[in-house]
Order: structure tokens, then C-alpha cells, then sequence
């Protein structure tokens, strides 16, 4: 590409997350795909470049968006343009009119290969054009460079030589933005067509993620002490009644390195007791959550429950200290290797989602190890689809996620109209879309409104709880000793003794697995 710089992790990402990986560790940290990046910019945007735009702030004349329109009489000035009271914004260009259009000329030697991007920060409205040809339009206001899909035609329509990419932003009230890069992508993932033909052969995905009552944590789970078969048969006995086909499960890494065959017999028998229930795992390799004084876990004899404490015994996987360690990444490897290895030809196995909420309670130095891990599940060849679901608002993470994984996850606990507003934004991306991580029912992320938004779009769906127990998650996030017990629970359908806490729920659930069991999929999440 004329125009094509090399855009390496540390741009999916920060240059300063691997400085930092570098300084805790003492190590020198790489980006894993220094030599092949698989990304590269074609027009930068006003973070680390000066981009120079044509661009006027009057309403221009019919064809204004095609390369052979003439701009001569436009100002020109460079990205991103703005107020400089827009928080989180890199204005070099001040823009304080209703509306302003954006122009600028770049040469490829070749036609782009793979898959083409836009990374937009945008304050309100914003439509982006190549060559004439709507490439993406984006409703209301950002915070950061989100990653955008090009839409095919105008993916198609660039060709060597010269090509142009228009902009038009609108702002209403408040602050006000427009920054923009366009990128293309030959990271190795599945293509499009791949993924949307596995999606066509599974049912519709509808689970739960899933401790079983006995165990304060993943950690207890697998511990020799806290697996126990029979409990975990008859509450996916529960499972099994109203039609759920797969659940979620996070693996702890310090079971498994305290002894690596007796984890996989265990992971192993917890896989034949699902499928005798006709249910598949997504099992994630690692995890940053920590609900109460755990940071870095320890194999052994896990903590009692405080009562009225929500996941007062929760353990990161592999722990924060370990996640931000550079130097010890090596363990990791040989951790995620040897388990998806062993089980990378299993019809078991739904998916692999290799990272549960990276960055929660820790910091962006794990943001790293989410790409090093990509790359290492991939060196064994899974025959199942990799993920790391999108969760919070950090816009370098959540690029790194959207492009590098499979299928697309994502956790929202809000309201069904803010669901399906993000149900359709990552629809987009053309794969197929699963929520991860749902019911918060004091947030209004209840059975009721939620599950008709999947059934609808066809999205995937894994609710958080089957059956209340020693996490004691029917509280709040945050709960504490001395609150008593909630008005309303906060997850899980089931009580410890089987009595579900609202059976309208469950019947809801049987419903609409039963309507997309008859209805097929003709059509996948995603297409």
C-alpha cells in the first residue's frame, strides 16, 4: 500500500501498555506480530499522525463525496477537528459550526486485502464515504476511536491508484468531534463465510454461565475437594428440563499448573456429564474478575463463604500479579496450549473464549496478554471458533477484541432497548453475535424484556446463574454483610434447594428455545 503504514499491536492497543509490560516485568515486550502486524493504516487519524483534510463548513453542492468533485475552494486543516472542552479528544482543527464535511485524497499501489475498518471518534452523527459509496453511518456520540466495519461495496470500490474518503459530522448540543483512520486487517481469524456456516449448524445458542452451588469460585470447582459429579448432573438435570444447549465455564490456571492431567480429567469429566444433558461448553481460559480480597489466587482450600457477601471468594484466573508478568507469560502459554490442544477436535466444545473481562480490577497491562493469547490458540488449530467478549467502554481493547476474534461476544447487563441497539451495531461486523453475560434484573436486564431481543435478532444468549449457592449471586454487585437480602435478586433461577425463584422465567425460556428449535436458523446472527 502507497499509504499503508504497519499498525501493530501497540496501535490495536497503546505503545505505552507494552513500555509498561516491559517495566513490571523487567523484560523486554514485543508486540507478538512485530513481524507480520496484519494491520495496517491506509488514512490515519489525529492520534500519533496529523492527518490533513479538506474540509468546509458550508453545505456543499451535489457530489461532494466523489473523488472527482472539485475541492479546491474548501480550507484545509488537520484531524481531528473540534472544541477543545470535547474530553478524550485530539483537536487540531477547531470546529464549532453545526456541521462540517471532511475530504481527503490517498494512493494505494494495490487493491486491499483482507478486511477494512474504520477506527471513528465521533461527536454526533457521522456518514463516511469511499469513493462515492456509503461506507458506514453512526448515530449519536462516542468516546474514543471505535472500530466501524466498511460496508462491502464501498470496500470494493478502492482500487489502485487514487481514491477518496468523505466525511460529513453533525453536532446538536454539547460537545462536538470528528477524527478518523481507515484500516485493513489480514489478522488470522476465520473469514466470514466460515464462521457464518458453522453458526448455520449449531442451534440457537441459549445457556447460562455456570458454578455449581457447591463452590465459591471457579477455583473451588475444580479443585479435587469441591468437583462433585452428582451435584453437577442433577442441577444440569435442571438445565437439560428447560432446553438450554450451553453454558460457560472459567477455568482456573492454578488448578491446572498444580497438576495438568488430573485438570484435564476433571475438565474432561465435566464435558461428558454436559453432554449427557445435551449441553456444550464455552469454556474462557482466563479471567480479571475479583468480587472480594483475591487478586492472585492459590491452589488449596478455598475460602467460607461471608454471608451477605456477593462472590466474597471469587479468584481471577490466572491472577493479577501473574496477568501483568511478562517474564511468566511462558507458563501461561503452556497453559493455554495444552487445554485447548486437548480438546481441539471436541464436539464438546462450543466455542473457546479465551478471555472473561480483561482489565477488571487490574489493569490494561493484560490487555497485551489478550492478543499474545490469540495468537498461541491459534498455533494449535482449534476446530472450534476463538472470542474475548467486548464488556466495558475502553475503545483500544474493544478494537483488539472485534478484530481478532471469531464470533463476536459481548456482556451487557442493561435494558432490552439498549441491548438490542448493541445487538445491531455488532451485527455489522457481519459474524455471529452471542451475549456472553446477562440478567441483572434491578437494571432491568430481566427474562422478560432481554430474551425476546435474542430470540428476534438471533443472537446468542448465556444469562449469568442456574443455581444460587455458595457465591451467593443473587446479591448485588457490591453487596456487603449487614444489607440483608435483596428486594430483588440480582441473578440465578434456581434456589440451592431446586425451587425456582420465578418459574414465569423458566417457562419463558422453554418457550422460545422450543419456538427457534421448530423455526431453524435459516439465516445466521450476523449476516
Amino acid at each position: 500500500m502507497t499509504t499503508g503504514a504497519c499498525w501493530t499491536v501497540s496501535g490495536l492497543l497503546a505503545a505505552t501498555v507494552w513500555a509498561q509490560a516491559a517495566a513490571v516485568s523487567g523484560a523486554t515486550a514485543t508486540p507478538a506480530s512485530v513481524d507480520d502486524c496484519g494491520v495496517w493504516v491506509i488514512v490515519p487519524s489525529g492520534v500519533g499522525a496529523i492527518p490533513e483534510w479538506r474540509y468546509t463548513t458550508e453545505v456543499p453542492i451535489e457530489g461532494w463525496v466523489k473523488p472527482d468533485f472539485g475541492d479546491s475552494a474548501w480550507k484545509t486543516g488537520c484531524g481531528g477537528f473540534g472544541t477543545a472542552s470535547t474530553p478524550n479528544t485530539h483537536v487540531r482543527t477547531e470546529w464549532n459550526t453545526k456541521e462540517i464535511w471532511l475530504r481527503q485524497a490517498f494512493a494505494l499501489d494495490r487493491a486491499p486485502d483482507g478486511e477494512l475498518f474504520l477506527t471513528i471518534h465521533h461527536d454526533e452523527d457521522t456518514e463516511v464515504y469511499l469513493n462515492g459509496i456509503l461506507a458506514a453511518s453512526i448515530g449519536g456520540y462516542n468516546v474514543g476511536h471505535d472500530l466501524v466495519p466498511v460496508a462491502q461495496e464501498a470496500g470494493d470500490s478502492l482500487r489502485p491508484g487514487r481514491n477518496l474518503i468523505a466525511v460529513h459530522c453533525r453536532q446538536t448540543s454539547g460537545g462536538q468531534y470528528i477524527d478518523i483512520a481507515l484500516i485493513r486487517s489480514t489478522l488470522p481469524r476465520w473469514s466470514r463465510g466460515q464462521v457464518q456456516e458453522w453458526y448455520r449448524r449449531q442451534p440457537w445458542p441459549c445457556g447460562f454461565n455456570y458454578v455449581p452451588a457447591n463452590a465459591i469460585s471457579y477455583t473451588e470447582m475444580f479443585m479435587e475437594y469441591g468437583l462433585d459429579p452428582d451435584l453437577i448432573d442433577e442441577e444440569l438435570s435442571l438445565a437439560e428440563d428447560i432446553g438450554f444447549n450451553c453454558m460457560r465455564v472459567v477455568l482456573p490456571f492454578v488448578v491446572w499448573e498444580h497438576d495438568p492431567s488430573a485438570f484435564r480429567k476433571r475438565l474432561d469429566a465435566l464435558f461428558g456429564i454436559s453432554r449427557r444433558h445435551g449441553i456444550r461448553l464455552m469454556p474462557a481460559l482466563f479471567d480479571d474478575c475479583s468480587f472480594g480480597l483475591i487478586s492472585d489466587p492459590i491452589y488449596g482450600k478455598q475460602p467460607d463463604v461471608i454471608l451477605g457477601w456477593y462472590a466474597n471468594g471469587w479468584t481471577p484466573s490466572p491472577g493479577h500479579t501473574l496477568g501483568r508478568d511478562v517474564v511468566q507469560w511462558s507458563r501461561l502459554r503452556r497453559y493455554v496450549q495444552d487445554v485447548i490442544g486437548s480438546f481441539r477436535d471436541d464436539e464438546r466444545v462450543l466455542a473457546w473464549d479465551l478471555y472473561n473481562e480483561p482489565i477488571n480490577g487490574t489493569s490494561l497491562l493484560t490487555a497485551a496478554l489478550v492478543d499474545r493469547v490469540f495468537d498461541w490458540a491459534r498455533e494449535v488449530k482449534p476446530a472450534q471458533p476463538l472470542t474475548v467478549g467486548l464488556w466495558c467502554n475502553d475503545a483500544d481493547l474493544n478494537r483488539l477484541c472485534l478484530m481478532r476474534s471469531d464470533i463476536v461476544t459481548f456482556h451487557n447487563y442493561g435494558s432490552p432497548e439498549g441491548l438490542e441497539a448493541e445487538i445491531k451495531r455488532l451485527l455489522a461486523f457481519g459474524r455471529p453475535v452471542i451475549c456472553t453475560e446477562w440478567l441483572n434484573r434491578p437494571l432491568n436486564s430481566t427474562v422478560a424484556g432481554c430474551l425476546p431481543v435474542f430470540e428476534r435478532t438471533g443472537a446468542g444468549c448465556m444469562h449469568w446463574g442456574l443455581v444460587n449457592g455458595r457465591t451467593q449471586t443473587h446479591l448485588g454487585w457490591g453487596w456487603r454483610p449487614g444489607k440483608g437480602e435483596p428486594a430483588q435478586w440480582q441473578h440465578d433461577l434456581y434456589h440451592s434447594d431446586h425451587r425456582p425463584y420465578d418459574p414465569s422465567e423458566l417457562s419463558l425460556f422453554r418457550a422460545a428455545i422450543r419456538a427457534k428449535r421448530v423455526a431453524g436458523r435459516a439465516v445466521p446472527a450476523g449476516k
